[in-house]
């Protein structure tokens, strides 16, 4: 259990499998003793903050179980089941623009957003190859119009790349 717990919390387990996973009768009988128990099954899913909590509460709670997870390396069956399924699911994306200000934090903010290593290009080419690559269904870009008046082109290109990718069937939504 603490497996997945860890994986979820280390983002190689999406919240929707997760929280399927959360509520089935293996995972309520393991987990009637756990403090926590009561904030999971109370957590909005669906909101990126109440998830982000949430994570943040298991790597507290679980610091030791998920350091030995860590040094291990070796994960159940379950947890495995469920990161493959994860890696198979194109995600959606929230990119969060209320604080950039020049191209290298947008550039990290994408590398946040779709998980991506170090080695990422941190360039307009390299976006480009990320999202034909992705296969991700929705995009929301929170803060947008604050990005646009600090570094439109930047924000323009961005934009354009996003509306030129809804044709291969991705929701833009920009708030």
């Amino acid at each position: 259990m603490q497996e997945i717990l860890y994986a979820f919390a280390h983002g190689y387990i999406k919240t929707d499998i997760f929280e399927k996973w959360l509520y089935s009768d293996y995972m309520t009988a393991e987990a009637e003793n756990m403090q926590i128990f009561g904030e999971l099954t109370e957590c909005d899913y669906k909101d990126k903050n109440s998830v982000l909590h949430i994570k943040k509460l298991l790597c507290e709670a679980f610091s030791e179980e998920f350091s030995l997870c860590e040094k291990r390396g070796i994960i159940s069956e379950t947890a495995k089941k469920m990161i493959d399924e994860s890696e198979k699911q194109p995600e959606d994306i929230c990119i969060r623009l209320y604080d950039i200000s020049d191209k290298k934090q947008l550039h990290n903010e994408l590398k946040r957003a779709f998980s991506v290593p170090e080695w990422y290009g941190c360039n307009r080419d390299a976006f480009a190859d990320l999202l034909s690559l992705s296969g991700v269904k929705a995009v929301e870009l929170d803060g947008y119009s604050q990005m646009h008046r600090i570094i439109p082109d930047e924000a323009e290109f961005l934009l354009s790349m996003l509306i030129n990718e809804k044709d291969r069937e991705c929701k833009l939504i920009i708030t």
